[in-house]
């Protein structure tokens, strides 16, 4: 009898031990998202790579965010418009308007790619002082620093 009091004792403890530690784990990954979409929009971005690649550019595109808006420059022209970040690292920027200067290479093949990236990008990660920008397959598109101010 007093075995079975120890062991349902023991089980009821764990359970509740268990559950402790889940609650506790959702808790802290919750709070670092909220920190993350806090930090993604109260900086300026600041382009350091493009597809894995170093950006050889004097105008590098850069990006920026505020509660619900969008805004940067690709290398060529200013772009703005509407997102969306969600708590599961979830990024859906909306239709992007951009000015419409002429531009010679390579800044305007660089403006094409930024534009392309952009369009593909669904995710989002910041790690230390970058913003990773990935398609729906975590495939990295674009990586950004963080602007000093």
């Amino acid at each position: 009898m007093f075995r079975k009091i120890i062991t349902s004792l023991t089980g009821q403890l764990f359970i509740a031990l268990l559950g402790l530690g889940i609650v506790s784990a959702c808790s802290i990954g919750s709070g670092d998202t909220q920190n993350h979409k806090s930090q993604l929009k109260n900086t300026q971005w600041i382009i350091k790579s493009l597809g894995g690649k170093p950006v050889p550019t004097t105008h590098l595109p850069t990006i920026s965010f505020t509660s619900d808006r969008v805004a940067g420059f690709n290398g060529c022209n200013r772009f703005s418009g509407y997102y969306r970040a969600g708590n599961d690292a979830a990024l859906n920027l909306g239709s992007l308007v951009s000015s419409r200067v002429a531009c010679s290479s390579p800044a305007d093949e660089l403006e094409q790619q930024v534009n392309e990236k952009l369009a593909q990008s669904q995710m989002y990660a910041i790690t230390r002082n970058d913003l990773v920008l990935m398609n729906g397959e975590r495939k990295v598109l674009m990586t950004f620093a963080q602007a000093r101010p």
